[in-house]
């Protein structure tokens, strides 16, 4: 069972991950925008880093207040070494890269 944070501003888009994620038995911390994706993260670091209280991330590209991608960047200069998973609705060229 992992511990999975879900960042995803459309909220039936996010509730469809949820669900999918609780089915496999995953426990699942859910944000619904940058703004709340940078709380959870904070309060993470807040307790202990090294506890690993999150073992992947889900996150939108696009969303208010942070993207997926700003988030990234930002914990990558940090050296936290959690894995990302990217979603995006979006198919473009400039997207992919």
């Amino acid at each position: 069972m992992a511990r999975v944070l879900v960042a995803e501003d459309d909220a039936e888009m996010r509730r469809l991950v949820v669900e999918a994620l609780c089915e496999d038995g995953h426990d699942v911390t859910e944000a619904a925008d940058g703004g709340q994706l940078l709380t959870r993260i904070a309060e993470v670091f807040d307790r202990d880093p090294s506890l690993g209280l999150i073992d992947v991330i889900v996150t939108d590209v696009r969303m208010r207040f942070c993207s997926g991608l700003e988030m990234l960047e930002r914990l990558t200069k940090a050296r936290w070494r959690v894995p990302f998973i990217v979603i995006s609705a979006f198919g473009d060229e400039q997207t992919r890269r």
